[in-house]
């Protein structure tokens, strides 16, 4: 089952950022194939983690001040963030499992 993505601009990346809940970001391009190949795992990870983790989309090209201010140099880029601050960073594919484990210590703390 998946659970779909909102996808946010700056002010509203920084705006769910700031408020200290988990958020899992992925920085994608729309002509990204790896990026729609990502999409259904991310949402799989969102209807499993439910209200403990916000999983959006944020499309780099278009804000390139954001993706330069969060170093985003290729996509897929996903960014876990915890408490305000960004906690973990990987790039590229990874299945619906690999994110769970990955993102798990931050979202059971």
């Amino acid at each position: 089952m998946s659970a779909p993505l909102r996808e946010l601009d700056a002010a509203g990346l920084d705006r769910l950022v700031g408020a200290g809940a988990p958020v899992l970001a992925e920085f994608f391009g729309p002509d990204c194939a790896i990026c729609r190949r990502l999409e259904p795992m991310l949402g799989a990870v969102a209807a499993s983690a439910g209200d403990k983790l916000a999983v959006v989309r944020v499309d780099a090209g278009a804000d390139r001040a954001l993706a330069e201010r969060l170093a985003i140099r290729s996509v897929p880029t996903l960014i876990l963030y915890n408490r305000g601050d960004a906690r973990a960073r990987r790039t590229g594919f990874a299945t619906a499992r690999e994110l769970r484990a990955w993102i798990a210590p931050e979202i059971e703390t």
